[in-house]
């Protein structure tokens, strides 16, 4: 068997170990003629696979190693036989971690109190329903909105975008969809921002244009959006930087980028393709992930719970130095900033789940918050 794979799919080599010849290339280097005579395509995000790829093709099974798969022609892909597998859910915990940190690094540099206030979470599956745990957890007011959801459960949890707009919070975890009765592209517009609560803090760790630039400049000029959290982006790699100077925490498509989820995302791909040629060979986690730098924190007494909470996420994941690798990209010329987008996702360090953390000791009244903030691992 041939597989032709991403060589940033972390330990990639060594799980395709003795299963076939393995061409492993960057995403971004491969060609058409690659895909010629391969059996599987194991790629990432920042390779599109559609008709140009796979035209003159022989592959069997094709994946993506991310949740998103707006980069796959997937109707080409059906059309032609050719079996898929994503690695949906596999980044849920770490985005939820990212915007935990988020909300308390808001909360503690602005002098807030996160307990009573309101977050509407707009896309309630892996991720959102995942957020929106941690949210209860911290004290606040949860509105989940997910019509697909709602059509296909009935649930009046699920309930309509009007009321997500008078939330202190909005962040979106949908998947891009450019058209249609659920299309996402440009969800967030001129039109939605002029009906949001004033001074609401928006959070997007979906798709870049799943909330239009120019719109979301347009209400933190305006004062309509106090605060931005940008981790996805227009055009990435060639970011807008005028919302990069804007947003209050900007980082480069990382949320989901802690070590448990990429050997995770990794793992389902090499099964599925296992699964699809029925091979016995299964990879575990277990045999990837290493010891945890963190197992044990200590919180504090002085200060506010928010900012207590924030110096004791910043010893597992510090989203401030994310923030501040990606504002060095201003100081680049224009040309060479795609490139260092992507050297910035591609060389990201080691980070670990929030659910690594073994032990927190915590006096008792921020001992609740704490079970929100390092839940115990998902089995």
């Amino acid at each position: 068997m041939k597989i032709l794979a991403d060589k940033h799919i972390p330990f990639i080599e060594k799980a395709l170990e003795g299963l076939g010849e393995a061409l492993i290339k960057h995403g971004r280097d491969m060609s058409p003629s690659d895909f010629k005579d391969i059996d599987a395509y194991l790629g990432r995000s920042v390779r599109k696979l559609g008709e140009e790829e796979l035209a003159a093709s022989t592959v069997q099974f094709a994946s993506t190693a991310s949740v998103g798969t707006d980069h796959v022609d997937k109707d080409y892909l059906e059309s032609h036989g050719i079996a898929f597998a994503s690695a949906a859910g596999c980044n849920a915990v770490s985005v939820a971690d990212y915007v935990t940190a988020s909300l308390l690094n808001l909360a503690c540099t602005r002098g807030f109190s996160l307990q009573g206030k309101s977050i509407g979470i707009v896309g309630a599956g892996n991720v959102g329903s995942r957020v929106a745990r941690r949210c209860r957890g911290l004290g606040m007011d949860v509105i989940l909105n997910d019509p697909p959801l709602r059509r296909a459960s009935g649930d009046e949890k699920y309930r309509p975008i009007d009321e997500i707009l008078g939330c202190d919070f909005i962040s979106f975890h949908t998947p891009l969809i450019r058209s249609g009765v659920d299309k996402t592209l440009h969800y967030f517009s001129n039109d939605f921002a002029s009906e949001i609560r004033p001074g609401a803090v928006l959070i997007n760790t979906s798709r870049g244009a799943v909330a239009d630039t120019e719109a979301v400049l347009k209400a933190l000029d305006s004062g309509r959006l106090s605060d931005a959290v940008i981790d996805v982006w227009e055009g990435e790699p060639d970011i807008p930087a005028r919302l990069l100077k804007k947003a209050f925490i900007a980082t480069p498509h990382i949320a989901g980028h802690a070590i448990e989820a990429k050997v995770r995302a990794m793992r389902m791909v090499v099964n599925a393709m296992c699964s699809h040629f029925q091979l016995s060979r299964r990879v575990d986690e277990k045999d990837f992930l290493p010891r945890p730098d963190v197992e044990k924190i200590k919180i504090g007494r002085a200060g506010s719970i928010e900012c207590r909470l924030n110096q004791a996420v910043k010893k597992v994941y510090d989203i401030e130095k994310d923030d501040s690798s990606l504002r060095e990209i201003l100081s680049v010329h224009k040309d060479k900033r795609p490139e260092f987008f992507d050297r910035l996702r591609r060389d990201y360090p080691v980070r670990r789940e929030f659910s690594t953390v073994k032990s927190v000791s915590a006096p008792e009244d921020a001992a609740a918050l704490c079970k929100a903030v390092f839940p115990p691992p998902e089995r």
